[in-house]
């Protein structure tokens, strides 16, 4: 009898380098016109660089026909890894021989991946594409690029080994979709709060390199997890999900990014995300922050004029949560929550208006621009534009019946109103450096002058002041942001004296725009030329007869501070 001949390779090591060889000689035979065909495309794009420079094609349309170029050569290596041995009927009698089919996979995806990316940083050389002249979100560069073609080169993998004919290119076009979709989300995300607690220029260049390139990276492994664990499944006959380690990790890493990406949204939220045009503002403490802002961005640093309809939101927010949008108009000034934070009485051209915010009922009070609420939240206080420089007469409004009556006839330059229910009194700030004392039982009126205040005479009509009641300690806070520096003055009602109490220096403050005071006087939010706002703590609810000044510029905005709530 015959002996039989020993096999050649007994070492596994050496029967797994041998197969693999056997694979990737297989592949690239099998695939070479494939391979080889961004040869001929090359060259054809360089012949007719010459020819597009003739042509009224702008480079924007160039540069992103080249990207669309890549997608389609992505695509197309990923359906010939599995695609053809499908079609053919082969793919079985290849996993039904002793092969794992994990060399399969990385055999198919690794040759083809590697030719596709040899001709990818090829054409950037040959064909460099300028990403800051393509309309692309800031922050987008050539690593989200990376990330598409290897993303739709694995997802045409695993639809070339499931689906035939024009199903492949419906499963890569979604499920392409919805991977893009989730990694900018994650990348949005944190790119977000990254420029909401930095200026832009302040942005420190490790985490600037971390989100801009790191993340994509990590995001593109991410995405890869997915289909080339789908692929994996495939191939070994779709085991029970239980019993396949590589998707339960899949599922495992997904989970974990979510969980940390909420994790970060807790800790580095701001109190508000800039809001570039924000004009006026309440803060309330159940409520949230509620911002009268123009829609359109050429308002950012100039006051909404009083004489043309310009389309206004009104914007509500929780502190450290993303703002929504509460009512649409023109024109809208002046928000100011009730005392209970249910209701908002807003100026929308000149006409005087109470939301609900819980039914988002409206009503129209009639003409009006500034609302004093009383302490019940009952009635509100008014006025109403008669002349130039905020010359109004006043009127009361009974939110139960809806009566409305004048007040009185006497007429005020009115920046803002105060209701004093305590004092039974209203405190009508003066465009004419002072502040009017109305008695609303005898309608009496004292005036007291801040003439002599430093600098505080040109406030009003420069800037839009900080003007928030406290009365439990019968004081009222006065700031404003005049070159560069907030300054915080402190009235006594009863006594009618002013006080310095705070001052703030940063380039980045801008002015004309909301400074908000925590409801518990235990905070400020100070608005920054880039729209976002800057927490600052304060001691007035702690050391009420405490009181300092700055007189040296310091840096505040990425400063944490006692307060449990502050981010930066």
């Amino acid at each position: 009898m015959k002996t039989l001949s020993k096999p050649v390779f007994t070492n596994p090591l050496r029967v797994f380098l041998h197969t693999a060889w056997v694979l990737i000689s297989h592949e690239l035979r099998h695939n070479r016109l494939a391979y080889i065909l961004p040869s001929f495309i090359a060259c054809f794009l360089w012949l007719g660089s010459f020819f597009f420079k003739t042509l009224p094609v702008s480079k924007t349309v160039q540069q992103m026909s080249l990207i669309g170029l890549y997608l389609i050569l992505a695509m197309l290596y990923g359906l010939l890894a599995f695609s053809s041995d499908k079609d053919k009927k082969t793919l079985d009698f290849m996993i039904s021989r002793p092969i794992p089919p994990s060399l399969i996979l990385g055999v198919k995806y690794g040759c083809s991946v590697v030719v596709l990316f040899f001709w990818y940083l090829l054409f950037r050389h040959l064909f460099p594409i300028h990403w800051e002249s393509l309309p692309l979100p800031k922050g987008v560069n050539e690593h989200w690029l990376t990330l598409l073609i290897l993303v739709i080169h694995a997802i045409s993998l695993l639809a070339g080994l499931q689906s035939k004919g024009l199903e492949r290119f419906f499963i890569v076009i979604v499920t392409t979709s919805g991977m893009a979709y989730l990694s900018y989300f994650i990348w949005d995300h944190l790119f977000q709060l990254m420029t909401a607690n930095y200026y832009w220029y302040d942005i420190p260049p490790v985490l600037m390199k971390t989100v801009t390139a790191g993340i994509p990276i990590f995001l593109t492994v991410l995405s890869l997890l997915v289909p080339l664990t789908a692929t994996l499944w495939q191939l070994r006959n779709r085991l029970p999900f239980l019993q396949f380690r590589p998707g339960q990790f899949t599922v495992a890493v997904w989970l974990l990014t979510f969980l940390a990406l909420g994790l970060i949204h807790i800790i580095f939220a701001p109190v508000i995300y800039p809001q570039p045009t924000a004009k006026y503002g309440d803060w309330h403490e159940t409520s949230g922050i509620i911002l009268a802002k123009a829609v359109n961005p050429d308002y950012a640093f100039h006051r909404v004029p009083d004489d043309r309809l310009v389309p206004c939101e009104l914007v509500l927010s929780k502190p450290n949560r993303k703002s929504r949008i509460l009512y649409r108009g023109n024109n809208l000034m002046f928000p100011r929550f009730s005392p209970n934070g249910q209701s908002v009485v807003f100026s929308e051209a000149d006409e005087l208006q109470i939301i609900d915010l819980k039914t988002k009922k409206k009503t129209n009070v009639g003409p009006g621009r500034i609302g004093a609420w009383s302490d019940d939240g009952r009635r509100i206080i008014f006025n109403r534009l008669i002349g130039p420089n905020g010359l109004s007469e006043l009127y009361i409004y009974d939110c139960s019946d809806q009566s409305l009556r004048q007040l009185t006839p006497q007429t005020f330059h009115i920046a803002d109103l105060l209701w004093n229910s305590s004092q039974d009194e209203l405190l009508i700030v003066d465009y004419d450096q002072s502040i009017h004392h109305y008695n609303l039982a005898d309608h009496s009126v004292h005036t007291t002058s801040f003439h002599d205040i430093d600098e505080l005479h040109v406030v009003f009509g420069i800037t839009r002041p900080l003007i928030r009641l406290d009365p439990e300690q019968k004081r009222i806070f006065l700031g404003y942001i005049l070159q560069g520096s907030l300054k915080v003055y402190q009235y006594d009602p009863v006594n009618r004296e002013f006080r310095f109490s705070e001052q703030i220096t940063n380039f980045r403050m801008k002015p004309n725009a909301p400074i908000l005071l925590k409801p518990d006087f235990s905070a400020l939010l100070w608005p920054r030329i880039d729209g976002g706002f800057t927490y600052e703590a304060t001691k007035y609810h702690v050391d009420h007869e405490h009181e300092h000044e700055h007189d040296h510029e310091h840096e505040h905005d990425h400063e944490h501070c006692d307060d449990p709530s502050h981010h930066h």
